[in-house]
């Protein structure tokens, strides 16, 4: 039993990451000639800021071996299989997602980044274990997240970074020869949405939560669960488009921002890795982080700022000639992709924005969480909507839209 009383097992981080894995990471990040003085491995923040993980920081005190130079301490961003809550852990493995971005950092970033020349769309990698990886902490680099709903600003800064990491994808595609997910195949399996097993479970108990919801408004829900079955043919790659590394998982916290004007910025958690056309991104970012009023007024310029920054960017690879995306490619996409979109943030969005401490509750309680994640989770959600204005806002304006599109599913493009 942990100080708060939550039910968790008690985890010694230092069996994980080891005084070897630490002169690794001191070397991979400084080279050779250092000697490391101490280490610890503290969690990261107070409450959760990932589901799919635990999360700590790592400090290394270091000095060179041959100078009597003062020591260095160094400070690393940690994320490991959450044995803590057994039930979670198991999940984890189960779907594979800790395998996933451990494949995306060490055979498939790589090729993203030989050759490119573009700006960094993601932390820097130093070790990478079955249970453990350690990157570059953003946070002790100014790099920080800005809540859960962006305004233009940070989504403009969102979409810079998403056309330069495509466009990473695409030159590497064109340097190899081959479609990424053919060489790569084993990294690009689909984690979220699949019809067996308990991830089905997870997102027909999302189902639920729509149509509670949907009641609780008093609009038409007979299509809700029709509607939500698109996103299983969304998610494959397009016969029709071009295809990148896709992020697969942009709800905000997976987006950090420095204080610059306009800011920079970085894409993290690459755990649910798609292969699949520019626009599933696109809309996925838009959906999970901006609010109805934006995407309703300010989408075609959004789209916009996206192709002239893709265009941009290949342009600047004049090493390696890229297909450019045409602009109604990137438009028909977003079109088919909205759908999809509307379904992944009625799936996430009432898991991710829980308040915080009743979220730390439910996922450190290994009874609660297995509850909540495979069978039921509308009560907690429909509570926690009475009390959290910005919670309700987000889930009924979510809703509401997807059962708009629910009605005219006929005449919606489907993603080809």
């Amino acid at each position: 039993m942990s100080i708060t009383g939550i039910k968790q097992c008690e985890i010694n981080y230092r069996d994980i990451i080891t005084i070897n894995d630490v002169d690794l990471i001191a070397n991979n990040s400084l080279g050779d000639d250092v000697k490391v003085l101490e280490y610890s491995i503290q969690p990261y923040a107070q409450g959760k800021i990932g589901f799919l993980s635990s999360h700590h920081r790592l400090k290394i005190t270091v000095r060179r071996k041959h100078r009597n130079d003062s020591s260095i301490t160094m400070e690393f961003f940690v994320k490991t299989i959450p044995y803590e809550v057994p039930s979670q852990a198991k999940y984890i493995e189960e779907r594979g997602v800790f395998q996933q971005e451990a494949i995306f950092f060490n055979e498939i970033v790589p090729q993203l980044y030989h050759e490119y020349n573009g700006n960094y769309w993601g932390p820097k990698c130093y070790l990478i274990k079955k249970d453990a990886i350690v990157f570059q902490d953003l946070g002790h680099e100014g790099f920080k997240m800005r809540g859960n709903l962006f305004d233009e600003t940070l989504i403009k800064s969102g979409l810079h970074t998403l056309a330069n990491f495509h466009a990473a994808s695409l030159i590497a595609e064109q340097r190899l020869g081959r479609p990424l997910n053919e060489i790569y195949h084993h990294g690009f399996k689909e984690r979220a949405f699949v019809t067996v097993g308990n991830r089905y479970q997870w997102y027909q108990a999302g189902i639920d939560v729509a149509i509670k919801i949907a009641e609780k408004m008093g609009l038409e829900t007979r299509f809700i669960s029709a509607a939500c079955n698109q996103i299983f043919k969304a998610v494959k790659p397009s016969k029709t488009k071009q295809n990148v590394v896709s992020h697969g998982d942009l709800w905000s916290n997976n987006l950090m921002f420095d204080e610059n004007s306009p800011p920079n910025c970085r894409l993290v958690d690459f755990q649910l890795l798609r292969y699949s056309p520019l626009a599933h991104d696109i809309a996925q970012f838009l959906y999970l982080c901006g609010s109805r009023h934006l995407r309703d007024n300010k989408t075609t310029e959004l789209l916009k700022y996206y192709h002239e920054t893709i265009i941009l960017c290949l342009n600047m690879n004049s090493n390696i000639k890229v297909p450019l995306p045409t602009w109604q490619e990137i438009l028909q996409g977003y079109e088919e992709q909205k759908l999809p979109a509307a379904v992944t943030a009625i799936m996430y969005l009432p898991i991710v924005l829980l308040h915080s401490e009743l979220g730390d509750e439910v996922m450190n309680d290994s009874e609660r969480y297995a509850s909540f994640i495979f069978h039921d989770r509308r009560d907690i959600v429909i509570n926690n909507m009475n009390v959290d204005d910005n919670y309700n806002s987000r889930l009924t304006e979510m809703v509401e839209e997807l059962v708009e599109m629910s009605l005219k599913m006929d005449s919606l493009p489907i993603p080809t």
